[in-house]
Order: structure tokens, then C-alpha cells, then sequence
């Protein structure tokens, strides 16, 4: 996923770059959103900022739920999903999953990364546990390129890895 105001120059390179994997990919492109950002109103006046019928958005960290909440419902009267990239990247969401239960039940799917980079505290691990159990992660993300030998990757993926196999879900995917 790339920011949709990704130079074209930068796009036929990520796009050669695909090509030549033995992994089919694509680009998909998200939204940088803030609490001023009217990304409700541009998806339905740009179309392309979507991928068929879903709207990728990455919040800033100081986002607030307030400003999400009519946007999920205008942006699903006008046929389009939302998906939330690293909602746990939001400072004030990251203290409950309250919040995160809440979105979800207005509609929007999100996309977390289980990284200790969005730390939600001392119970960091069991948070993310508890998220997967509701089921709601949409989507595992990678927030970074890691290194593989890094502690920090060997960290985020013990605690992946712990929220997906303690409980018995759907595979998560688009």
C-alpha cells in the first residue's frame, strides 16, 4: 500500500518491481487522514482513491474517533468499506478496545500490525489477543521493512503470532 499521492515516477518503479516477483502483487492506495480531512467527500468526487469498493485510510496519531464516525456511515451509503491501517497507531485508541469495538460495529474494518512499536501498555500482548478474538483484525500489516534478525521483528512476530494461534478464527483477508 502506498499513499495515493505517490509520484507516477515512484509507481512505475514499485510496479517493475512486482512484475518481477514470483509473488503476484499489486498497488493499493491509502489515505493520510488528520481530524480536518474531508476524505468522505474527496473518495466520492476522486474515485480512483479507491480499490473497487473499499477506502483505505491511515490516521495520524492524534485522530479521534469523533471525526470518523459519520464519515464511516456517508462513505457506506455511497457503497465503499472503510479499512483503518494501523488503528493502533492512534494515540487515544490504543488505551481501550473499547474504541476499536466501536468502529467496528459502525461498519469499518481495520488493519493492525500487533507491533510493540504501538505500544497499548503493560498488557500489550494480551490487547492484541483480545482483538483477534473479537475478531477485529481485517488484515495483519507489516508496519516497517525489518530486519529478520532484529529483535524488534523477532518481538512483533512472537506477539502476532500469539494473538493468531490463541484462538481458533477465519483467516484474515481482503
Amino acid at each position: 500500500m502506498v499513499p495515493h499521492n505517490t509520484p507516477q515516477s515512484i509507481l512505475q518503479t514499485l510496479n517493475t518491481f512486482i512484475s518481477q516477483q514470483n509473488i503476484p502483487g499489486a498497488i493499493r492506495f491509502y489515505i493520510n487522514v488528520d481530524n480536518k480531512s474531508n476524505f468522505d467527500s474527496e473518495v466520492i468526487m476522486n474515485p480512483e482513491l479507491s480499490f473497487k469498493e473499499w477506502i483505505a485510510i491511515l490516521p495520524s496519531e492524534d485522530f479521534r474517533y469523533e471525526s470518523l464516525r459519520k464519515k464511516i456511515w456517508n462513505l457506506s451509503m455511497g457503497g465503499k468499506a472503510l479499512l483503518i491501517l494501523l488503528p493502533e497507531s492512534v494515540i487515544s485508541w490504543r488505551k481501550s478496545t473499547s474504541t476499536f469495538k466501536r468502529i467496528h460495529l459502525k461498519g469499518a474494518n481495520m488493519a493492525f500490525s500487533g507491533s510493540s512499536l504501538y505500544s497499548m501498555g503493560w498488557f500489550h500482548r494480551s490487547k492484541i489477543r483480545e482483538i483477534h478474538q473479537y475478531r477485529l483484525v481485517h488484515i495483519w500489516l507489516t508496519p516497517q521493512i525489518y530486519d529478520v534478525n532484529s529483535a524488534l521483528f523477532k518481538k512483533d512476530m512472537a506477539i502476532r503470532l500469539d494473538a493468531i494461534t490463541s484462538f481458533n478464527t477465519a483467516p484474515n483477508d481482503l
